[in-house]
């Protein structure tokens, strides 16, 4: 096998694992699925509270699976409207 057809082949290997990634990814913020349990929580934010302390503190609480995932999909789709502090 020649040196051009192994980096041919390793340069389709990484662009099909990024690919892959990014469908996940994509599956991901537009199908987070439900919550395993239904339930309530009332958890007090100050004001300037980080918005990554906000989705950590979310998915502690259970109300959102995987904080990161939730921060990112705010950013991308929800980043004009500003998180408000209160309960």
């Amino acid at each position: 096998m020649s040196a051009a057809t192994r980096i041919l082949r390793i340069g389709l290997l990484l662009l099909a694992l990024v690919l892959a990634g990014a469908a996940y990814f994509y599956f991901r913020l537009e199908y987070p699925g439900k919550p395993e349990t239904l339930s309530q929580a009332t958890i007090v934010f100050a004001p300037g509270t980080a918005t990554a302390e906000i989705f950590r503190r979310l998915e502690q609480a259970g109300i959102v699976r995987d904080a990161r995932v939730a921060e990112i999909y705010y950013r991308i789709y929800r980043g004009r409207t500003p998180l408000q502090a209160g309960e």
